[in-house]
């Protein structure tokens, strides 16, 4: 109970934050900083469900969507960072390759981008509601009012009969 009580207030945590980021500029910015930030907002929330998702009802498809959002944003962040080396490279000697590796490289970006946009703009909206039914299937019981149903036991006398 105890875990499910602090796993339920940290899901609130890392979904508040997630859906702030993909609500962000229509369908999330495309900084590489905050793309990294997205998509490790995504991987904390990933990795506190996964260890509860057989105690979901719909916690497969949570985890197979946030996989999805990562793998996306990953993409993405690889995008950036092979791009600032392309721009380094091609200030350096300008080697043949570079400006075609550049173009088929934004044209990458930018169907990664039209992705994030399209299917994650208002995705926050439908991954915000079945966090919340998770965090309701993870909250403890409360136990009833606890009733012995068997017979008390008699007491024997230990006076002399």
């Amino acid at each position: 109970p105890r875990f499910r009580t602090t796993a339920g207030g940290a899901l609130v945590k890392y979904m508040v934050d997630l859906r702030k980021r993909l609500d962000d500029r229509g369908g999330g910015a495309t900084s590489a900083a905050d793309l990294h930030a997205t998509r490790i907002a995504a991987k904390r929330l990933r990795y506190l469900l996964e260890p509860v998702e057989r105690d979901i009802a719909r916690g497969a498809w949570l985890i197979d969507q946030l996989k999805r959002l990562q793998d996306l944003l990953g993409g993405l962040t690889d995008a950036h960072e092979l791009g600032a080396e392309l721009r380094r490279a091609a200030e350096l000697d300008q080697p043949v390759g570079i400006a075609a590796a550049t173009n088929v490289l934004e044209t990458d970006v930018t169907r990664f981008l039209t992705t994030l946009r399209a299917d994650w703009s208002t995705a926050g909206v439908e991954l915000e509601k079945e966090v919340g039914a998770a965090i309701r299937q993870l909250q403890p019981t409360r136990p009833g009012p606890t009733t012995d149903r068997r017979r008390p036991a008699r007491r024997r006398s230990r006076l002399p009969a």
